[in-house]
Protein backbone atom coordinates (compact mmCIF):
# COMPACT_ATOMS: atom_id res chain seq x y z
CA UNK A 1 0.00 0.00 0.00
CA UNK A 2 1.60 3.36 -0.89
CA UNK A 3 2.25 6.15 1.03
CA UNK A 4 -0.13 8.33 -0.29
CA UNK A 5 -3.30 6.10 -0.22
CA UNK A 6 -2.35 5.21 2.78
CA UNK A 7 -2.90 8.72 3.94
CA UNK A 8 -6.09 8.90 2.35
CA UNK A 9 -7.61 5.58 3.98
CA UNK A 10 -6.19 7.30 7.39
CA UNK A 11 -8.37 10.30 7.05
CA UNK A 12 -11.76 8.89 5.37
CA UNK A 13 -11.93 6.22 8.01
CA UNK A 14 -11.32 9.02 11.16
CA UNK A 15 -13.97 10.68 9.32
CA UNK A 16 -16.87 8.00 9.02
CA UNK A 17 -15.49 6.32 12.15
CA UNK A 18 -15.16 9.24 14.49
CA UNK A 19 -17.94 10.95 11.71
CA UNK A 20 -24.64 23.20 28.69
CA UNK A 21 -24.42 26.13 32.81
CA UNK A 22 -27.37 27.83 34.20
CA UNK A 23 -26.79 31.55 34.47
CA UNK A 24 -24.26 33.03 36.23
CA UNK A 25 -26.75 32.85 39.44
CA UNK A 26 -26.42 30.37 41.77
CA UNK A 27 -28.01 26.87 40.96
CA UNK A 28 -29.31 24.25 43.50
CA UNK A 29 -27.49 20.76 42.39
CA UNK A 30 -28.94 17.53 43.62
CA UNK A 31 -28.10 15.95 47.19
CA UNK A 32 -25.12 13.28 46.65
CA UNK A 33 -26.57 11.71 49.94
CA UNK A 34 -27.79 11.96 53.46
CA UNK A 35 -24.66 11.94 54.43
CA UNK A 36 -23.42 14.79 52.33
CA UNK A 37 -24.36 18.52 52.24
CA UNK A 38 -26.19 20.28 50.15
CA UNK A 39 -24.04 22.02 47.54
CA UNK A 40 -24.87 25.16 45.44
CA UNK A 41 -23.21 25.91 42.44
CA UNK A 42 -23.83 27.55 39.63
CA UNK A 43 -23.27 25.67 36.24
CA UNK A 44 -20.88 28.45 34.98
CA UNK A 45 -18.36 27.72 37.72
CA UNK A 46 -18.69 24.13 37.02
CA UNK A 47 -17.54 24.83 33.00
CA UNK A 48 -15.10 27.37 33.78
CA UNK A 49 -13.17 25.07 36.28
CA UNK A 50 -13.71 21.88 34.34
CA UNK A 51 -12.29 24.01 30.86
CA UNK A 52 -9.24 25.82 33.43
CA UNK A 53 -8.52 22.19 35.05
CA UNK A 54 -8.39 20.49 31.61
CA UNK A 55 -6.30 22.95 30.20
CA UNK A 56 -3.72 23.02 32.99
CA UNK A 57 -3.54 19.03 32.58
CA UNK A 58 -0.35 17.91 31.00
CA UNK A 59 -1.25 14.70 29.77
CA UNK A 60 -4.63 12.16 30.10
CA UNK A 61 -5.48 8.67 29.11
CA UNK A 62 -8.89 8.37 27.59
CA UNK A 63 -10.96 5.08 26.34
CA UNK A 64 -13.97 5.07 23.68
CA UNK A 65 -16.54 3.49 22.55
CA UNK A 66 -18.75 3.93 19.60
CA UNK A 67 -21.56 2.49 17.83
CA UNK A 68 -22.41 3.49 14.13
CA UNK A 69 -25.30 3.14 11.44
CA UNK A 70 -24.26 4.33 8.23
CA UNK A 71 -27.28 3.95 5.59
CA UNK A 72 -27.12 4.56 1.81
CA UNK A 73 -29.60 4.82 -0.80
CA UNK A 74 -28.55 3.32 -4.11
CA UNK A 75 -30.70 2.71 -6.85
CA UNK A 76 -33.90 2.95 -4.71
CA UNK A 77 -32.56 0.71 -2.25
CA UNK A 78 -31.50 1.51 1.19
CA UNK A 79 -28.35 -0.18 2.32
CA UNK A 80 -27.39 -0.01 6.22
CA UNK A 81 -23.69 -0.66 7.65
CA UNK A 82 -23.48 -0.89 11.28
CA UNK A 83 -20.28 -0.74 13.01
CA UNK A 84 -18.51 -0.55 15.94
CA UNK A 85 -15.05 0.98 17.55
CA UNK A 86 -13.20 0.94 20.85
CA UNK A 87 -10.29 3.68 20.99
CA UNK A 88 -7.49 3.77 23.52
CA UNK A 89 -5.27 6.44 23.58
CA UNK A 90 -2.77 8.38 25.66
CA UNK A 91 -1.87 12.09 24.96
CA UNK A 92 0.75 14.46 26.03
CA UNK A 93 0.25 18.36 25.68
CA UNK A 94 3.19 19.66 25.11
CA UNK A 95 5.34 18.95 22.89
CA UNK A 96 2.04 17.38 21.73
CA UNK A 97 2.17 13.55 21.08
CA UNK A 98 0.15 10.65 21.43
CA UNK A 99 -0.79 6.87 20.98
CA UNK A 100 -3.87 5.42 19.52
CA UNK A 101 -5.48 1.71 19.80
CA UNK A 102 -8.89 1.43 18.06
CA UNK A 103 -10.40 -1.52 17.04
CA UNK A 104 -13.01 -1.95 14.67
CA UNK A 105 -15.71 -4.19 14.04
CA UNK A 106 -18.00 -3.61 11.18
CA UNK A 107 -21.08 -5.81 9.81
CA UNK A 108 -20.03 -8.58 7.13
CA UNK A 109 -16.34 -7.68 7.07
CA UNK A 110 -13.10 -8.75 9.29
CA UNK A 111 -12.44 -7.10 12.16
CA UNK A 112 -9.33 -4.38 11.81
CA UNK A 113 -7.11 -2.70 13.78
CA UNK A 114 -5.74 0.84 13.20
CA UNK A 115 -2.59 2.05 15.89
CA UNK A 116 -0.75 5.53 15.67
CA UNK A 117 2.08 6.91 17.36
CA UNK A 118 2.70 10.59 17.07
CA UNK A 119 6.33 11.53 18.45
CA UNK A 120 7.74 15.08 18.05
CA UNK A 121 11.51 14.49 16.10
CA UNK A 122 10.77 10.94 15.41
CA UNK A 123 7.26 11.00 13.17
CA UNK A 124 3.85 9.89 12.69
CA UNK A 125 3.79 6.05 12.42
CA UNK A 126 0.58 4.16 11.18
CA UNK A 127 -0.86 1.13 10.88
CA UNK A 128 -4.00 -0.64 9.78
CA UNK A 129 -4.62 -4.27 10.35
CA UNK A 130 -1.97 -6.51 8.61
CA UNK A 131 -0.41 -3.89 6.54
CA UNK A 132 2.56 -2.86 9.08
CA UNK A 133 3.82 0.56 10.14
CA UNK A 134 4.09 3.50 7.55
CA UNK A 135 5.80 6.57 8.73
CA UNK A 136 3.55 9.39 7.10
CA UNK A 137 6.22 12.19 6.13
CA UNK A 138 4.91 15.83 7.03
CA UNK A 139 4.92 17.96 10.28
CA UNK A 140 1.27 19.54 8.63
CA UNK A 141 0.08 16.33 8.20
CA UNK A 142 0.43 14.70 11.24
CA UNK A 143 -1.36 17.61 12.93
CA UNK A 144 -3.71 17.56 10.69
CA UNK A 145 -4.80 13.99 10.79
CA UNK A 146 -4.54 14.39 14.72
CA UNK A 147 -6.98 17.47 14.56
CA UNK A 148 -9.22 15.89 12.47
CA UNK A 149 -9.29 12.83 15.02
CA UNK A 150 -9.81 15.36 18.16
CA UNK A 151 -12.09 18.19 16.38
CA UNK A 152 -14.67 18.98 16.34
CA UNK A 153 -16.44 16.15 18.17
CA UNK A 154 -14.00 16.80 21.13
CA UNK A 155 -13.62 17.84 24.85
CA UNK A 156 -12.07 20.89 23.63
CA UNK A 157 -14.67 22.14 21.43
CA UNK A 158 -17.83 20.88 23.99
CA UNK A 159 -16.41 22.76 26.70
CA UNK A 160 -16.28 25.88 24.00
CA UNK A 161 -20.00 24.80 23.38
CA UNK A 162 -20.91 25.06 27.44
CA UNK A 163 -19.69 28.42 27.49
CA UNK A 164 -21.31 30.09 25.03
CA UNK A 165 -24.63 28.13 26.07
CA UNK A 166 -24.43 28.64 29.72
CA UNK A 167 -27.85 30.22 29.96
CA UNK A 168 -29.50 26.56 28.48
CA UNK A 169 -27.40 24.52 30.70
CA UNK A 170 -28.49 22.60 34.08
CA UNK A 171 -25.87 20.77 35.97
CA UNK A 172 -27.49 18.30 38.11
CA UNK A 173 -24.98 16.27 40.99
CA UNK A 174 -24.68 12.41 41.01
CA UNK A 175 -22.35 11.46 43.28
CA UNK A 176 -19.34 11.92 43.08
CA UNK A 177 -19.85 13.72 39.95
CA UNK A 178 -21.73 16.88 38.32
CA UNK A 179 -23.71 15.53 34.80
CA UNK A 180 -25.63 17.53 32.24
CA UNK A 181 -27.16 16.73 28.81
CA UNK A 182 -27.87 19.45 25.67
CA UNK A 183 -29.66 19.27 22.63
CA UNK A 184 -27.42 21.88 20.29
CA UNK A 185 -28.97 24.86 18.97
CA UNK A 186 -29.39 25.22 14.92
CA UNK A 187 -26.71 27.41 15.80
CA UNK A 188 -24.12 25.24 16.89
CA UNK A 189 -25.09 22.41 14.10
CA UNK A 190 -24.19 24.97 11.99
CA UNK A 191 -20.32 25.91 13.42
CA UNK A 192 -19.65 22.15 13.36
CA UNK A 193 -20.77 22.00 9.44
CA UNK A 194 -18.44 24.94 9.19
CA UNK A 195 -15.57 23.56 10.86
CA UNK A 196 -15.65 20.37 9.45
CA UNK A 197 -16.29 20.86 6.00
CA UNK A 198 -13.27 23.68 5.97
CA UNK A 199 -11.29 20.70 7.33
CA UNK A 200 -12.07 18.12 4.59
CA UNK A 201 -11.44 21.18 2.02
CA UNK A 202 -7.89 21.64 3.26
CA UNK A 203 -6.96 18.04 3.27
CA UNK A 204 -8.65 16.73 -0.30
CA UNK A 205 -7.16 13.70 -1.65
CA UNK A 206 -7.76 12.31 -5.17
CA UNK A 207 -7.40 8.86 -3.48
CA UNK A 208 -10.13 9.82 -0.79
CA UNK A 209 -12.33 11.74 -2.94
CA UNK A 210 -15.33 11.42 -0.21
CA UNK A 211 -13.51 13.24 2.01
CA UNK A 212 -14.27 16.36 0.01
CA UNK A 213 -18.68 15.54 0.22
CA UNK A 214 -20.69 18.31 1.66
CA UNK A 215 -21.33 17.48 5.68
CA UNK A 216 -24.13 18.79 7.30
CA UNK A 217 -25.28 17.48 11.33
CA UNK A 218 -28.81 17.73 11.15
CA UNK A 219 -28.86 16.51 15.07
CA UNK A 220 -26.37 16.54 18.06
CA UNK A 221 -27.53 15.60 21.58
CA UNK A 222 -24.06 15.99 24.16
CA UNK A 223 -23.24 14.77 27.85
CA UNK A 224 -20.53 15.72 30.21
CA UNK A 225 -19.85 14.61 33.28
CA UNK A 226 -17.15 16.37 35.55
CA UNK A 227 -15.66 15.01 39.31
CA UNK A 228 -17.21 16.84 41.93
CA UNK A 229 -13.67 16.62 43.48
CA UNK A 230 -11.52 17.40 41.62
CA UNK A 231 -13.61 19.50 38.60
CA UNK A 232 -11.92 17.31 35.82
CA UNK A 233 -13.90 16.09 33.02
CA UNK A 234 -14.36 12.37 33.46
CA UNK A 235 -16.86 11.32 30.76
CA UNK A 236 -18.01 13.25 27.40
CA UNK A 237 -20.84 11.27 25.39
CA UNK A 238 -22.63 12.33 22.16
CA UNK A 239 -25.91 10.88 19.81
CA UNK A 240 -25.81 12.35 16.71
CA UNK A 241 -27.31 12.31 12.99
CA UNK A 242 -24.76 13.39 10.16
CA UNK A 243 -25.55 13.52 6.78
CA UNK A 244 -22.41 13.07 3.99
CA UNK A 245 -22.67 14.24 0.39
CA UNK A 246 -25.93 14.92 -1.56
CA UNK A 247 -28.16 13.58 -4.26
CA UNK A 248 -28.00 10.00 -5.12
CA UNK A 249 -24.38 9.61 -3.16
CA UNK A 250 -26.13 10.98 0.22
CA UNK A 251 -25.32 8.88 3.63
CA UNK A 252 -27.01 9.29 6.98
CA UNK A 253 -24.57 8.14 9.44
CA UNK A 254 -26.41 7.87 13.08
CA UNK A 255 -23.92 7.75 15.79
CA UNK A 256 -23.75 7.34 19.37
CA UNK A 257 -20.45 8.49 21.48
CA UNK A 258 -18.98 7.89 25.00
CA UNK A 259 -15.53 8.91 26.02
CA UNK A 260 -13.91 8.38 30.08
CA UNK A 261 -10.96 10.51 30.65
CA UNK A 262 -8.40 9.25 33.20
CA UNK A 263 -4.61 9.14 34.73
CA UNK A 264 -4.70 13.41 34.20
CA UNK A 265 -1.01 13.99 34.41
CA UNK A 266 0.04 10.84 35.00
CA UNK A 267 2.18 9.72 31.59
CA UNK A 268 5.29 11.47 31.64
CA UNK A 269 6.50 9.79 28.13
CA UNK A 270 5.23 8.03 25.53
CA UNK A 271 7.35 4.96 24.54
CA UNK A 272 7.68 4.03 20.67
CA UNK A 273 8.71 0.66 20.44
CA UNK A 274 12.22 0.39 18.25
CA UNK A 275 10.62 -2.51 15.75
CA UNK A 276 8.23 0.26 14.68
CA UNK A 277 10.91 2.30 13.87
CA UNK A 278 12.47 -0.24 11.87
CA UNK A 279 10.00 -1.70 10.11
CA UNK A 280 7.74 1.44 8.95
CA UNK A 281 8.06 1.71 5.27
Amino acid sequence: MNKRYFKGLILWMVLILTACGASESVTDLAEAGPSESRILLSAGEVIRQAADNFEEATSYSVKGEAQQELERTLNGKISIMKSEMITEAQWIKQASQHHMLIDIKTEGMQPTTVEQYFIPGTGHFSRIGEEGWVKLAGEELDRGVADMQMNPQSLEYLLGVLERLQDDVLFMQEGNYYTMTLELPEEELVRIDEMTNAGLEANESSNAPLLTAAYSVKKMKVGFKANKDSLLPHELSMESETEIGEGENLMVQRKIDRSTFFNFNGIDTIELPPEVIETAR
